[in-house]
């Protein structure tokens, strides 16, 4: 990935038929250009609903959630990215940017996306937690509890690790290192 700049992560995610990303850290590594640049290659989408500029405005060029029809189900996808991304990657990368709090932005995504007709929520969320017997600690956590609608699942990432629990009374799961725990 590093020597193409992300794009061949890019195209293996294409061919994959992903229906969509949250920006995690690694995405700014080279830069908003070029993360702008890997956007454009994508089939699917790029999702940051807490990202702003550091004026608070939208950034126009990243989205935040999207409805996705599986068969006869409607999915609506809240991205977020982490809000350690500033200390995370490299600053000078995201200095004009700020990355926010999501328990609001979500609720608000989360009732627009109901209201237009989604059957289930779910956040791909870039940050993560540490489980072990049964007991877990990191960021997701928090970012759970601060959610008061409904949702349906996180998909969460970060943190490298297994995660398969519930916080908050939502499922959320983490699939290891590259996916490695997924089983297909």
């Amino acid at each position: 990935s590093n020597l193409a700049f992300g794009k061949s992560i890019t195209g293996i995610f294409n061919e994959l038929g992903l229906a969509a990303a949250a920006l995690g850290n690694h995405e700014f590594d080279w830069g908003q250009d070029t993360l702008r640049a890997r956007m454009r290659d994508a089939h699917y989408g790029f999702f940051g609903a807490n990202v702003r500029y550091s004026d608070g405005r939208d950034v126009p060029w990243i989205r935040d959630d999207t409805l996705v029809t599986r068969g006869p189900l409607k999915i609506g996808i809240i991205g977020l990215a982490s809000v350690l991304t500033a200390s995370t990657t490299m600053a000078r990368n995201v200095a004009d940017l700020r990355f926010l709090p999501p328990g609001p932005i979500v609720d608000s995504l989360a009732r627009d996306l109901r209201a237009r007709g989604a059957d289930y929520v779910i956040v791909l969320a870039h940050d993560g937690a540490f489980c072990e017997r049964g007991s877990c600690r990191g960021e997701i956590i928090g970012i759970a509890q601060s959610f008061h609608e409904p949702i349906d699942a996180i998909i969460s990432g970060h943190t490298h690790s297994l995660v398969d629990t519930s916080f908050a009374g939502i499922p959320v799961v983490q699939a290891y290192s590259s996916g490695t725990a997924l089983d297909v």
